[in-house]
């Protein structure tokens, strides 16, 4: 049976710390980190998701930091296109990308300002009416009065957001820049909000100690730490 630490919310701290600590040895055979494909939805313990700490930038010329980033490592580069949703009620990340309904929410915030992030739910379209409901209640805004079993891509966006007050959808395009850096996922990305060209850096990883070691290494530490949210509402001019 898993010692109770193993199911802990905050069980990126409990394995940072698991090396370090006296008489748990026999337990280390349960630490085997992944980082899962594409998005890097999270840390996994043994197939539990573990939330990452997150430092993160937006700037409209990072060329010089990016150009740091960049050499540190193998680079992947990859595009992709989402549809971010905003409300004026809540500052949680959920966008739809590749047809699925993607939420992450807001779990923590440290003394160094790093953002502690759990992924909630990836569902697919149709998004089911109670899948919906759940949607709204993230964003802190109520739903349809009439809520209907299933919405496609389109209704969601039409009938959904499209008509509510507090809600708005961006086009966001990106171009991002991927590699490992000290075990660290870091990241250089050109983006486009609405057609409004940014560029961000990322680092990220379940142990924040080396999120900060990491953006400490690459002569970050004196830029803006401001998450995709914020930095998006600003953007668009969503309050």
């Amino acid at each position: 049976m898993k010692p109770d630490w193993f199911l802990c919310e905050t069980a990126a701290q409990a394995v940072a710390g698991l090396a370090r600590s006296r008489g748990l040895a026999q337990f280390v055979h349960y630490v085997t980190f992944r980082q899962t494909h594409a998005d890097a939805e999270g840390w996994q313990l043994d197939g539990v998701i573990i939330p990452r700490w997150e430092w993160r930038t937006f700037a409209e010329d990072l060329e010089a930091e990016g150009a740091r980033v960049l050499a540190a490592g193998e680079v992947k580069t990859r595009d992709s296109q989402e549809v971010y949703i905003l409300s004026r009620k809540s500052d949680e990340n959920t966008k739809i990308r590749d047809g699925l309904m993607d939420i992450k929410t807001l779990q923590a915030v440290n003394a160094d300002g790093l953002e502690q992030w759990r992924p909630i739910m990836k569902e697919q379209f149709p998004l089911a009416g109670d899948k919906l409901v759940e949607l709204m209640t993230v964003l802190k805004v109520s739903p349809p009065e009439r809520v209907k079993q299933s919405y496609t891509y389109d209704e969601f966006l039409s009938d959904v957001v499209g008509k509510h007050p507090d809600l708005v959808a961006v086009d966001v395009k990106k171009r991002r820049h991927g590699l490992t850096i000290s075990g660290a996922t870091v990241e250089f990305a050109d983006t486009k909000f609405n057609g409004v060209p940014m560029q961000t850096i990322c680092v990220e990883h379940a142990d924040p100690d080396l999120v900060m070691n990491v953006v400490r290494q690459l002569g970050l530490e004196g830029l803006d730490n401001i998450n995709y949210i914020r930095a998006m509402k600003r953007i668009v001019g969503i309050k």
